[in-house]
């Protein structure tokens, strides 16, 4: 086999957005300002639930969001996300991402996510009780015992009712 014929059976040298993320190939970057801005001019922009209860978000340190097509034709997203917000006594944080929903599983629970606190030395809190995508709301959810937190971080990969709407 000539190398001029390898080259062509490695994968296509260029693709368009939309095939690239139904691939997982294109990574969308999100933040709480809403000014990154993609598809139709549609944004990922970070929101907590009530900011009344759970505060204000101050700075998006790191949001990667991978949005893919299973072979089924189904969307999943992976994601990994960072905020940072002020820091009051909480409970629990639940954190929006725009043009999003969660599938809805049987049996009406949420989706395992990996989520935690982070601790700077002027803050203090308790253990992680329970982190989930969906259930009870278009969330990403973690809960704790009290504490007082001004990081929090998520990542998983959950399955999505359809497509992002910031995604190509």
């Amino acid at each position: 086999m000539s190398s001029s014929s390898l080259s062509t059976q490695i994968g296509p040298t260029s693709m368009s957005d939309a095939q690239a993320t139904a691939l997982g190939l294109k990574t969308y970057l999100g933040n709480h300002t809403g000014a990154i801005a993609y598809n139709g001019g549609n944004t990922a922009t970070l929101t907590l639930q009530n900011p009344g209860a759970m505060g204000t978000i101050s700075a998006t340190n790191n949001c990667d969001l991978i949005p893919y097509q299973t072979q089924d034709g189904n969307w999943r997203l992976k994601f990994n996300i960072t905020i940072s917000c002020n820091s009051i006594s909480r409970i629990a944080m639940y954190l929006q991402i725009a043009g999003i929903v969660y599938a809805t599983l049987s049996g009406g629970g949420g989706q395992m996510i990996n989520s935690m606190p982070q601790r700077n030395q002027s803050v203090s809190g308790g253990d992680v009780t329970d982190s989930y995508a969906g259930s009870g709301g278009n969330n990403l959810i973690h809960l704790h015992s009290a504490g007082t937190f001004d990081v929090y971080a998520y990542e998983g990969d959950v399955r999505l009712d359809s497509k992002p709407t910031w995604a190509y």
